[in-house]
């Protein structure tokens, strides 16, 4: 059964669809601003202290809201779910940190969206969400874009585009989790776990392998702060939230206009603009990406934003 478009475009709808826009915005920043700061030191080590002050913003809200006591008020059937959310995002990220090191920031940006096929492939199987022509139209520009993209990158970072390849496949993985952990539990306390956890495996795999260095200055302290509130706080727990009001493919769809204000990002505050090919391949997945969202036909869907179930 098709929503009506009073239904499609209903609050709880409109609150998804918003949440999903405020992540893609969130992304371009923390796109422009990781870029920033990780060629000040290890990539890995310097994305851990990125998760280690979004952990300290979450936490400091957390307490302030629901107690020292807060874990308590998690729902048993939600740990198995955070538990491999977290665990995919820790591959998901190192491996998105490590290809940013590589690449510029447009290129990963567009090459992330990879995920957004894989997304739909995942729903179709796991999910039982109808493929329909019109998401396998999407899905082809969406390819296709990415192949463009690939092909203005050089031989000597072409490792890059596989690193951040894997990257997208974990991601695509994660956000189908996260699409039953916010069944159970809030996004603000998943996220906060997910955040704690990410930041002491990233952080202490950098000790271990004798890359972690403390003294990058405060400079680059400011900029962790602020790349923490774009990413780990605001693009995910704008993602999250979204998942709540509408289906994950809608989500993940909608925050893959992450390019757009990227480009104009990069305008604004760099004066320079992706190559052709770059902006090409963009215009491409943007348009699958217009397309699906569109033209896609909805199916029954009944939004978690009342309650969390316990």
């Amino acid at each position: 059964m098709n929503h009506t478009p009073s239904e499609i475009f209903n609050p709880s709808r409109r609150a998804g669809y918003i949440f999903a826009f405020a992540s893609a915005l969130s992304n371009a920043g923390y796109y422009i601003l990781g870029k920033f700061i990780v060629g000040k030191g290890d990539a890995v080590f310097i994305g851990g202290l990125v998760f280690l002050a979004a952990a300290v913003y979450h936490h400091l809200w957390v307490i302030f809201r629901d107690g020292l006591s807060w874990m308590r008020n998690i729902d048993r059937r939600a740990w198995k779910y955070i538990a491999w959310y977290t665990a995919f995002s820790i591959v998901a990220i190192a491996t998105h940190w490590l290809g940013l090191s590589m690449l510029d920031a447009v290129t990963v940006s567009f090459l992330s969206r990879l995920e957004v096929p894989m997304i739909l492939i995942i729903s179709v199987m796991f999910l039982k969400e109808r493929f329909k022509t019109t998401e396998a139209l999407g899905a082809g520009l969406i390819i296709t874009g990415t192949l463009i993209i690939k092909w203005t990158i050089s031989f000597e970072v072409s490792a890059g585009f596989w690193i951040i390849l894997l990257s997208a496949v974990f991601f695509a993985l994660l956000e189908v989790i996260a699409k039953k952990a916010v069944k159970y539990a809030e996004p603000f306390h998943i996220n906060t776990l997910r955040n704690s956890v990410i930041c002491l495996f990233m952080i202490s795999s950098s000790a271990v392998l004798g890359k972690a260095e403390w003294d990058i200055g405060w400079d680059v302290w400011l900029g962790i702060a602020v790349v923490a509130a774009f990413g780990p706080l605001g693009a995910r727990m704008f993602y999250l939230y979204s998942l709540k009001h509408i289906e994950i493919s809608k989500t993940s769809l909608v925050s893959q206009t992450a390019p757009i204000f990227l480009i104009l990002f990069v305008l604004i505050f760099q004066n320079k603009l992706p190559t052709v090919r770059e902006f090409i391949g963009g215009l491409f997945i943007v348009a699958g990406c217009s397309l699906i969202v569109l033209l896609r036909p909805h199916r029954k869907f009944r939004a978690h934003n009342n309650r969390v179930k316990r």
